[in-house]
Formats: structure tokens, C-alpha cells, sequence
């Protein structure tokens, strides 16, 4: 029996073996369902004669030590064993590409791009050294890319390997380790390997996507190792010169011969990485500089229920001109109450459905800017905002889990079992990293308690005991407490010491907590229309407040946010504001998201081969056309020039994209340009005013019809008009026009209130004749699609509120009929297909909660 034979009869049980995905030099990769679980994985079977020399139990005890690594960047151990003598392990089915694909198609990654997958590697790779793990074969073919974000896979199946084998799998012919990306140590046989001889590697990777090739290369594998000991590798500078002086300094240390001269932890590597404003302090648009202090400073508020404006005349708001980055961190529509810790590295939000007692749900954290989510506490109730340790290492937060009694809780950032501190208290937070603060009850006490042991050390009273509190924090380093709420009649906030005497009061609402540095505190409040303010106050060794204030950010919706957390470049924010995406699809099939933003989009429009979707993404600046490949990978600007474009067509190459552009301030306003794809070379193309154009021909000539419905004009790629064909207006109003494949026909679909009918129209003869009748009636939605290559008309229709429906009739005239069903939250009026007709792309729109790293630039 065959080897496959044997292992689809050994694990016919638990796994439905569907194809071979790829063979390696140590293990065969199949693509399996878990029957247990209805979910895709990989299996990779061990070869048969490295299965032989290792032995069963061995191998199996060694690799059990991998299953406990649980981190967002590492890909998991699903299950392991022995099918009839083959061993095996079991790993997520991932629907992406491995960074070697990306690398062997695009040569040289974008630097942002490269650096941010390399961090994220970083990440991972730092987590499993400080758990005794060392992955050893660190390349391109073992970082997995799913939506972009970076999946070290194989994580110390080499280790295993070694340990179970050891010597006697020279015998095989197996090297551990892949030569290009092999540290010097590792390349001379050194078995004794730490966390330095992956960050050689992961060094290597890096050079390789900046240059597109690694350090060393050579005709054999003893030439690629010899020049690995013994050669330095060319300077990345000089091979990429936008490559900037910290990036590639960083990637010469990690790539240094000596383990000694190299960077000690992968973590140390990831910060090198981060660039001089990452390294030495807030920017300077948050912070204007103050001698001796280098920290960056974060903070996390809740200034929900916040209605008086700014008063006093102690703050005075003078916020600069700011251009905004915004990614989408999240995509379940129900992520709210971010906090970020102090290094800016880890995110932790509540994931659930909110109300004014808290949130049901599930405390989430994930790495930034890209990491994967992990959950920490599932299904509790009456969740609160979490809070970061000053060492992010762990959470507070109140809630009632599972089984257990509502109290404030003390949540490890690498899991485990939540351990109550005390019963439910109002306004919460770290003291130190061994004691908790927080308000028991509304009233005037401040009570601590020891994180070990839940011990209420003492409490505080603040003032003469009249305040009615909603918010405390207390400084880690100094003690003094800063804290806000109602005193008599007046919404106030203030300054106390260590025992509660009060030093400042501002008369002044709002809500917010002390920085680390203990000298300064940031404020929110809400001002005129709701709209959010937060100020960074310094606050002096007296306790009073002092120096100009500084507002950091202003103008954020109150009703369309669901809270804020500071990075060191920017902010963190739970929105609720109406969002859309760029998704490709097949029909009935699975579905793609192609971008990952909160700008404006228009289009998409998909290529006639459906290998592409092209898209204009606005912002505040203009707008840009952009194309993404439907298959996993990167989109790609067309344009660069902000100009306003609205409306696409693509050639029937699948190469060229056509762009109506309104010209501000010109006679007509219109323009429409030629990108060409794939040289990203435009030229401009005049029409006249009132233009669209139906479809491009092969000979380049255009189809194009006026908006009235009055008329079709043929023209040449230059614009030239080349022929009129009048229709009259009893067609009127057009509501749809696609043109057939050979660009030489159009069909329309023209009628209103609760009749559509289909017409075609020769642009040789000047002929139009219909075709067929949709009987849509008022509460049904018809957009007439493509003029598909098997010689149908598809259209979408959708009654009521009902389900998006993909239905089609012969060109030549016949009945509608319906084919498919369309993704459920695609939008109908931004739907287009592929000329076969079996791939789509539409924008699906989102108005619920999500969170957005915003990122802020001068």
C-alpha cells in the first residue's frame, strides 16, 4: 500500500485526506478535513525513512513541547501521531500564501511592509524563546500571509527533530536548517543554539525582502554555507538606497558572524526596527519636547456620559494641522474599550454586546499594529474597560465570568485562570504592579488592594469628604491621586496626595488618569455637539496644576465611538460610524476582503479575467485608483496624483483601466484618462460632457451612451466621435448599460416605477430591439451587470429586504432565470462581475462598533 494509502486508512476516523498540497525536505503537506471539528487543516506527514530512524514515542514527546506555545504570530499545533508508522502533526488549514510565493512574484517587498513582517515574526519568535524554544529553521517558505498579517509556522519541528534523532539522522541526509537563512553557528553543526541564531535568520528573511535576495547565495549548499562563515554580505544600502539608516544598521547587527555582536532578543531586534521616533519619545505633534524626558506617554480614558463643555479658562486648545493613516484592527462589529499598554505593543478591547451595565462577551488582546487576536476571558458578563499593567503584563478588569462572581479581576496577558481582587467597584486601576486602586462605591473613598493576595490594604478619603467620585487613578510614581466628580453642586477635578488631601481642583469636567512619568495627566471631556477634546495637563511636584495645556486630539464624535487609547503615533478608537470595504467573490463560493480601511471607496470594478478589482480610494486629500489582485496579495496604487476620479472601466486586456476625472475649475469638468495597468503609464482622453463609457472595444474604439437616455456616440481611443445613433427619448430613463465582449453591441436596461425592460443595440446596423422584460414591481432592486462571454445577460435583483440574487437571460432574448445567490451584505449598487461571469467584487458596509488604529502625521 502507498503511503498516502496508509495514512488515509490510519486516520480515516478523524481526517478526510482531500489532495497533497506540496513535499519538503522533511515532510509531505496534505490538505485534510478534521471530521471532528468541520474544519481545514494541514497534515504533514514525517518522511517515511526520517519516521523510521526517529521513533515514535520520542519524536511525539519532543514536539509536545511546541503544542503549548500560544501566541497571535505562531501558527498552532492542532494534533500529532503515529498512522500505521508514518508520524505526523496537524496544523491550521492557512487560506493565503507563504512569504516565499510573495517573495518569488513581487522580488523586493515594499519597506513598510517588510519591516512590519518582521516585527510580527519578531514578536513570535521573542515569545517562544523566553517559553525554552528555538525554532531553527527560520525562512520565507515558513512565515505563512494571512490577510497580510505574518504566521511563523513549524515552530521547533526542527528542534524535535534534532533531539529525537540526534546523530543518527546524518543517516538520512537531512540538513535542519535551510543554508541561506542559517546562522553561522548553525551552519558549522553547533547543536547548543539560542535566541541568537534566530534572529541571524529572521535577519537573513528581512534582507531578502528588502534586496530580493538572501545575504549569501551560491551554486551548491557547501558554497552558500562556506560564504555564510566566512563572507560579510553586501551593504543594504547600497543595493536599495531608501532602505533608512536604522533598518539597515538593524539588519547588519542581526546579520553579524559572532552571536556576542548580535542584537541579544528578538524583541531587541523588533525595537531596533522601530526608527528614531520610536525610540526616543513621543512625536513631536503629541508632545512638544521638554528636557529630560524621552518616555512615551499612553494612556487609556473612558469618557462616556461626559456632557459639559471645556470651562475655566485653564485649557488652552491649539491643536496643529495633522494628516491621519487609519487602519481596521478588528471585524467583528462588536469591539469597543481599547487600551494599549505603556511600549505601545499590545492592544486588549472588550468583544461583545454592550449596555449600560457593561459588556457580555469575551476580553480580547492582540499585538500591534497587526497582530492576531487571542482571546483571554470567553463569555463573561458585565464586562468593564480593561486597564494595562504599567509592564503590560497583564489586565484589569470588572466583569462577571463564567461560572464564577462579579468583582474586579486580575487577567495575565499570557492567560490562564482570572483571579478575583475585589468585589465590583466603580473607577479602576494600577497603583504599582503589585496593588490595585479603585472606588468601591460613589462616595469619597479610594480603596487598595494587594494583586497577590486581594488583601484591602488600606483606604483613602479624598478631601473634606463631601466628594461624590466617578473617577480615580493613582500614580505609580509618586502616589498622588488624581481624580474627578461632583462636589456640591460643581463638576470638578483635582490633585490629592497619598492620604487624600487635596492640592489643585480645576472647576472643569471630564474624565482621565495620571501618565507614567507621574508628572502629567491626560484629560477627556466632551464640548460643544458632543464632540470629544483630550488635553495633556502637566501637574507639578507640588501637586498643582501647571504649564500651558496641550491639546492632543479634538473633534472626535462622542455618539460614534466607543473608546480611545494613545500609541506612540496616534490613537486607538472604537467607532460606530458607517464603514466599507473592497471584498472579491466567487459565485456561490467563498469571499476575499481586499482592503483594510476606513476610506471612501468607489467601484470596485473587476477585471474581465477576473484576476484584479479596481477601486478609487478617497480621502480628505483626493482620491486615487488602486487595483488588488483577487488572489492573496497587496494592492497597488495606478494613480498617485489625487486627483477626483469616478468611474471605471477596464480594457478587455485586463491590462488597462479607463477613469473619468472631473477637471476642477475646466470648461465641462470632465476628462477621461487611460492607465495602463500594467506599465502604470496614462494618457488623457477628452470627451464630450455627459459621457459615460459603456465598454472599450478591441480596436480601442469606445462605447459610450449620454445619461439621458437620448443617444449612443461611438468614439476612438482619442475621443474622436466617430458615429450618433439616436434612440429617442421613449427609452428614457436609463438605469443600466453593459456592452457585449466584443465591444461592438450594448444592452440596456431602461424603464421606472415597477417595470424594467432589457433592449440591445448593434452599434453597426444602429439597431434596437428588446430582448426581454424584468417584472420588477416597486419593492424589487435590478442592476444589469455584464454582458458575460456565454452570451447571457446577468443581472442583480433584490426584493425588499430579502437576499441579493444573481439572475440571468440569453442576449439573443429569452426568460430571467436565476443563478446564484450573491455574499448576503454585499452592497447592489456596487456590484460588478468577471466576463465568464464567475468571479465578483462589490463593497460591503459595516455600522458596527469596530476599532481603527489611527496613526498621525505632520
Amino acid at each position: 500500500m502507498s503511503d498516502l494509502g496508509r495514512l488515509t486508512q490510519a486516520l480515516s476516523d478523524r481526517y478526510r485526506i482531500e489532495k497533497e498540497l506540496g513535499a519538503g525536505g522533511m515532510a509531505t503537506v496534505y490538505l485534510a478535513e478534521d471530521l471532528r471539528h468541520a474544519r481545514r487543516v494541514a497534515v504533514k506527514v514525517v518522511r517515511p525513512d526520517l519516521s523510521a530512524v526517529l521513533g515514535a514515542d520520542r519524536f511525539l514527546n519532543e514536539i509536545r513541547v511546541t503544542a503549548n506555545l500560544q501566541h497571535p504570530h505562531i501558527l498552532p499545533l492542532f494534533d500529532s501521531g503515529d498512522a500505521d508508522g508514518l508520524l505526523f502533526y496537524v496544523m491550521p488549514y492557512v487560506e493565503g500564501e507563504s512569504l516565499a510565493d510573495r517573495l518569488a512574484r513581487e522580488k523586493q517587498l515594499p519597506l513598510e511592509e517588510a519591516v512590519r513582517i518582521t516585527r510580527e515574526v519578531a514578536s513570535a519568535l521573542d515569545y517562544a524563546h523566553r517559553h525554552g524554544v528555538i525554532h531553527r529553521d527560520i525562512k520565507p517558505a515558513n512565515i505563512l500571509l494571512q490577510d497580510g498579517t505574518a504566521l511563523v509556522s513549524d515552530f521547533g519541528i526542527a528542534l524535535a527533530l534534532s533531539n529525537a534523532g540526534g546523530a543518527r539522522l546524518t543517516e538520512t541526509g537531512l540538513s535542519l536548517g535551510t543554508p541561506f537563512y542559517m546562522s553561522p553557528e548553525q551552519a558549522m553543526g553547533d547543536r547548543q543554539l539560542d535566541a541568537r541564531s534566530d534572529v541571524y535568520s529572521l535577519g537573513a528573511v528581512l534582507y531578502e525582502m528588502l534586496t530580493g535576495d538572501p545575504p549569501h547565495t551560491g551554486s551548491t549548499a557547501q558554497a552558500v554555507i562556506a560564504a555564510v562563515v566566512t563572507e560579510r554580505p553586501r551593504d543594504v544600502a547600497a543595493r536599495r538606497p531608501r532602505v533608512a539608516p536604522h533598518v539597515a544598521e538593524a539588519v547588519h547587527r542581526a546579520l553579524e558572524k559572532l552571536p556576542a555582536d548580535r542584537f541579544a532578543s528578538a524583541a531587541e531586534f523588533s525595537r531596533a526596527l522601530e526608527g528614531p521616533a520610536a525610540t526616543t519619545g513621543r512625536i513631536a505633534a503629541f508632545n512638544p519636547p521638554r528636557a529630560g524626558r524621552r518616555r512615551w506617554v499612553p494612556a487609556v480614558l473612558a469618557v462616556f456620559g461626559v456632557a459639559v463643555g471645556l470651562a475655566g479658562g485653564r485649557f488652552l486648545l491649539a491643536p496643529g494641522p495633522m494628516r491621519e493613516t487609519r487602519t481596521r484592527l478588528t471585524f467583528t462589529g462588536n469591539a469597543s474599550f481599547p487600551a494599549v499598554t505603556n511600549d505601545g505593543h499590545w492592544l486588549a478591547y472588550v468583544r461583545g454586546a454592550c449596555a449600560n451595565a457593561g459588556c457580555d462577551g469575551d476580553v480580547v488582546v492582540q499585538e500591534l499594529p497587526a497582530g492576531l487576536p487571542s482571546v483571554l476571558v470567553a463569555g463573561a458578563q458585565r464586562i468593564g474597560a480593561p486597564t494595562w499593567s504599567p509592564d503590560g503584563s497583564a489586565l484589569l478588569v470588572t466583569m462577571r465570568p463564567a461560572g464564577g462572581a462579579p468583582g474586579l479581576y486580575l487577567v495575565s496577558r499570557s492567560g490562564g485562570v482570572p483571579r478575583k481582587v475585589a468585589d465590583l467597584a466603580g473607577s479602576y486601576g494600577f497603583a504599582d504592579d503589585r496593588t490595585a486602586a479603585f472606588i468601591v462605591r460613589q462616595g469619597p473613598v479610594i480603596r487598595r488592594a494587594d494583586l497577590a493576595t486581594g488583601e484591602l490594604k488600606d483606604s483613602v478619603v479624598i478631601g473634606d469628604g463631601h466628594w461624590l467620585l466617578s473617577g480615580a487613578d493613582v500614580s505609580p510614581r509618586t502616589g498622588m491621586i488624581f481624580f474627578n466628580g461632583l462636589h456640591g453642586s460643581a463638576l470638578r477635578m483635582g490633585i490629592a496626595d497619598a492620604h487624600g488631601k487635596v492640592l489643585d481642583t480645576l472647576d472643569q469636567a471630564g474624565s482621565g488618569n495620571w501618565e507614567p512619568d507621574g508628572r502629567h495627566v491626560l484629560v477627556g471631556s466632551a464640548g460643544a455637539r458632543s464632540l470629544v477634546r483630550l488635553v495633556h495637563q502637566e501637574v507639578s511636584r507640588s501637586g498643582r496644576f501647571s504649564g500651558r495645556p496641550v491639546e492632543l486630539l479634538g473633534g472626535i464624535p462622542q455618539d460614534a465611538w466607543s473608546g480611545l487609547a494613545l500609541t506612540p503615533s496616534g490613537y486607538v478608537v472604537g467607532e460606530s460610524g458607517n464603514t466599507q470595504d473592497v471584498w472579491a467573490f466567487t459565485i456561490g463560493g467563498a469571499k476575499r476582503r481586499l482592503t483594510h480601511s476606513s476610506t471612501y471607496y468607489l467601484g470596485p470594478v473587476i477585471a474581465p479575467d477576473g484576476g484584479s478589482v479596481a477601486y478609487v480610494k478617497q480621502d480628505a486629500w483626493g482620491s486615487n485608483v488602486y487595483a488588488a489582485p483577487v488572489a492573496p496579495g497587496s494592492e497597488r496604487p495606478v494613480t498617485t496624483d489625487s486627483g477626483i476620479r469616478q468611474v471605471l472601466r477596464w480594457f478587455p486586456d485586463s491590462r488597462r483601466l479607463s477613469a473619468v476625472v472631473i477637471q476642477t475649475g475646466v470648461s465641462g469638468g470632465f476628462t477621461h484618462e487611460v492607465d495602463e495597468f500594467d506599465t502604470g503609464r496614462r494618457r488623457p482622453l477628452t470627451l464630450d460632457p455627459g459621457l459615460v463609457v459603456v465598454g472599450w472595444r478591441p480596436d480601442h474604439t469606445a462605447s459610450a451612451v449620454r445619461l439621458d437616455g437620448s443617444g449612443f456616440t461611438i468614439v476612438d481611443s482619442t475621443g474622436k466621435t466617430l458615429r450618433r445613433i439616436a434612440v429617442g427619448d421613449s427609452l428614457a430613463p436609463l438605469v443600466g448599460l453593459t456592452g457585449s465582449p466584443d465591444g461592438a453591441r450594448a444592452a440596456l436596461l431602461v424603464g421606472g416605477g415597477g417595470r424594467r425592460r432589457v433592449f440591445a443595440w448593434d452599434a453597426a446596423s444602429g439597431t434596437m430591439r428588446p430582448v426581454g422584460e424584468v417584472v420588477a414591481g416597486d419593492s424589487v432592486r435590478a442592476v444589469l451587470l455584464r454582458w458575460a462571454t456565454d452570451g447571457q445577460l446577468y443581472f442583480a435583483l433584490q426584493v425588499g429586504s430579502g437576499a441579493l440574487e444573481l439572475w440571468r437571460m440569453p442576449a439573443s432574448g429569452g426568460i430571467l432565470q436565476r443563478a446564484a445567490a450573491f455574499p448576503p451584505d454585499c452592497d447592489l449598487a456596487s456590484l460588478s462581475l468577471s466576463a465568464d461571469a464567475r468571479t465578483g467584487a462589490c463593497l460591503v458596509s459595516d455600522s458596527r462598533p469596530d476599532l481603527w488604529l489611527v496613526e498621525r502625521h505632520r
